[in-house]
């Protein structure tokens, strides 16, 4: 039995199709490398934005997705991710109407232009990591030195 999905490995997406015994992958159509990249970024960068989406209602194709955004200071973008990157095609959700030249090579460059609250909601995540990472290095030294 097949099942295809984006799957998490670590922090990396990989996208393909596993087999039962989830040891075997294959890579997708090239139609779905875009959406499966649309895919990484939302579970990358949910936790900073009020909502991220798939655009339900603007057609993907074999090298471009769109993404619904809307941010912790209530900006609402609609957002072509393709080869060239990401710009902004609307300020709506599901609004393609304006034909950028702006290309963003990654979503946080984008973020970190238009959303404080991002810029913030990363900093103290990343705080967070660096705490727990020096506690833990704390505790091995506690156990190193017993």
């Amino acid at each position: 039995m097949n099942k295809d999905r984006p799957i998490l490995r670590g922090t990396l997406f990989i996208c393909g199709t596993v087999d039962a015994s989830g040891m075997e992958l294959h890579t997708q159509l090239e139609a779905e490398s875009v959406r499966c990249e649309a895919e990484a970024v939302i579970s990358d960068v949910s936790y900073a934005l009020k909502h991220i989406q798939i655009s339900s209602t603007l057609q993907s194709t074999g090298d471009r997705t769109y993404l619904n955004i809307h941010t912790k200071e209530d900006q609402s973008f609609c957002m072509e991710l393709s080869a060239r990157g990401f710009r902004v095609v609307g300020h709506q959700y599901n609004e393609n109407i304006m034909n950028a030249e702006t290309y963003y090579e990654t979503i946080y460059s984008f973020l970190d232009s238009v959303s404080p609250g991002y810029r913030q909601s990363f900093s103290d995540s990343l705080t967070d990591k660096l705490s727990i990472l020096s506690r833990l290095q704390q505790l091995e030294a506690e156990e190193e030195s017993d």
